[in-house]
């Protein structure tokens, strides 16, 4: 490992680190932050490559210096809290950041995968939320079509760590992944009501659905509405006329995870 002591905030290094702070500069250098000790252990667990690390220099204990050394990350910038705190996007940050690399995204599906959709989902925090929960009840991929940026610093820490282990298939729009999904035999099921939905709980799921949850405002869009096999309302009180994006995905989740025969939650 190389390491940098930097105490200045516009230092080059940071100034291509802090880049990453926007989606813009995210997608040019195909790399993202985690930050904070529990989430830059779950990316070296979970076998992330690591370009870089970032440390407050009176933070650089034993367990910091293990993890880098277990990611091996070539470089290592120890710092000022003045110079973090260009990079940080955390408001009680630990002083510890690490720069990985995104992975390459897969052309395919994989016909055995347990699959879910998020459509035009535009909270950071909701998107790594329903990673957390997909991880959580064994849904192997998120479909994120037009969604938020599953790797910007609010999802990767909403999905505490979740979003190192899904398999993530972004696209722009679901009218470019629904064909595909159909034409493997997958059922399209969105989350809405009218007056033809499924109640669930009452209703066969499958494991090979392909369940949607649209837009924070909007729900579905009339795409997927028009080319859903089936709608599906989650029954609730008269209190209350919606459930929160992350909320209906997690519950829905939760009705399908009783269907999945096999599938170990404790390990």
């Amino acid at each position: 490992m190389q390491f940098y002591e930097i105490t200045s905030r516009t230092n080059k290094k940071i100034a291509d680190i802090s880049a990453l702070l926007d989606k813009k500069g995210r997608d040019s250098a195909g790399e993202y932050i985690s930050e904070g000790l529990k989430l830059c252990g779950e990316a070296v667990s979970a076998g992330c490559k690591v370009s870089c690390a970032v440390v407050i220099s009176d933070k650089y204990a034993d367990n910091v210096k293990q993890l880098c050394e277990n990611s091996g990350t070539e470089r290592v910038l120890l710092v000022t809290r003045q110079v973090y705190d260009r990079v940080s996007a955390d408001r009680s940050p630990d002083g510890v950041l690490f720069v990985v690399k995104k992975p390459e995204d897969k052309a395919r599906i994989n016909r055995d995968s347990r699959v879910f959709m998020l459509e035009n989902v535009m909270d950071p925090g909701n998107v790594g939320t329903v990673i957390r929960s997909a991880a959580a009840f064994g849904f192997d991929t998120v479909i994120l079509a037009g969604c938020a940026d599953p790797r910007s610093p609010k999802a990767v820490r909403s999905s505490m760590g979740a979003v190192f282990k899904t398999e993530l298939h972004v696209c722009r729009s679901a009218e470019d992944i629904i064909p595909v999904l159909k034409d493997s035999g997958r059922r399209i099921i969105a989350a809405a009501l009218n007056r033809e939905s499924l109640v669930l709980g009452n209703s066969e799921l499958r494991l090979s659905d392909c369940p949607v949850v649209g837009n924070e405002g909007h729900g579905v869009s009339e795409y997927v509405l028009n080319n859903a096999d089936e709608c599906m309302l989650i029954p609730m009180t008269s209190k209350t006329e919606s459930l929160n994006a992350a909320a209906a995905a997690t519950v829905l989740m939760w009705e399908y995870s009783k269907t999945a025969i096999g599938v170990d939650y404790r390990g």
